[in-house]
């Protein structure tokens, strides 16, 4: 790598029951455990934006909170990442997209490498539905719900107000409660559609798309299947696949 560091693409063995290949990456080179870490998490960003870019399923693997994690810091052994994928593009093409992406994107953002995670692995479900379900829902750590202003704070004050001096069941008081209290703020879907009209005013039919896309997952998850049946879930995935990808470019390039 241009910065001193070697990184070490490596093989590891399937489960019989495990299809695609199962790779390794270790990242090495570092004296401080901090350089490591940022280190780590610009190669997973590197690695899941390559395969976006690349339309390329990849589900990564790892037991912490974070895919890139410090081994046996006091012996400085670097970074590994474990994932899964199939490589179908020229080896060689593939490593220097992952090469430029890791030298040239901007530092990762907690929200974004969650999303692109994701997004990335929701390409190795096997049903239309399940996929598309992982597509939407990967927008949702993208969203920044905003204040809807004081004139709705005050109609929350006086509905809590209300709540607290009701008759209503304790528990179920509390629980509309915090239900109320949340209508200050957008919704997610409020905020993903004020989201693409800002950073992607280009694509007039992005909010729509997105409205779209949230009525159709909330139907999948509450009845199994569209409330129009002759929905094409697959060329909805590809609608909102473009919207997503162009979201992640977006970021990407914010500083180049």
């Amino acid at each position: 790598m241009d910065s001193g560091a070697i990184l070490i693409l490596s093989p590891k063995g399937n489960a019989p029951w495990e299809g695609g290949q199962r790779m390794q990456l270790q990242l090495e080179g570092f004296s401080k455990a901090a350089e490591a870490e940022a280190s780590g998490r610009r190669l997973v960003q590197a690695l899941l934006w390559t395969a976006i870019q690349q339309r390329t399923a990849l589900q990564l693997q790892y037991e912490s909170y974070e895919p890139a994690y410090i081994f046996e810091r006091n012996r400085s052994l670097g970074m590994t990442c474990n994932g899964y994928m199939t490589m179908g593009n020229n080896p060689q093409k593939v490593i220097e997209s992952l090469h430029k992406s890791y030298v040239f994107l901007p530092e990762p953002q907690p929200e974004i490498l969650l999303s692109m995670e994701i997004f990335a692995g929701a390409r190795l479900e096997t049903s239309e539905r399940a996929k598309y379900l992982l597509m939407v829902s990967s927008l949702e750590p993208l969203a920044k719900p905003e204040s809807l202003g004081v004139t709705v704070d005050s109609f929350v004050a006086d509905t809590i107000n209300t709540l607290k001096n009701s008759d209503i069941e304790e528990s179920v008081k509390n629980s509309l409660m915090v239900r109320v209290k949340s209508l200050r703020e957008e919704s997610i879907g409020q905020s993903l559609r004020r989201l693409v009209k800002e950073i992607l005013p280009e694509i007039t039919k992005a909010p729509k798309i997105i409205n779209e896309a949230y009525a159709i997952r909330s139907q999948l998850a509450h009845s199994g299947q569209p409330n129009d049946l002759d929905i094409d879930l697959t060329e909805k995935s590809r609608e909102i696949e473009e919207i997503i990808i162009a979201i992640y470019q977006k970021y990407m390039t914010a500083n180049t």
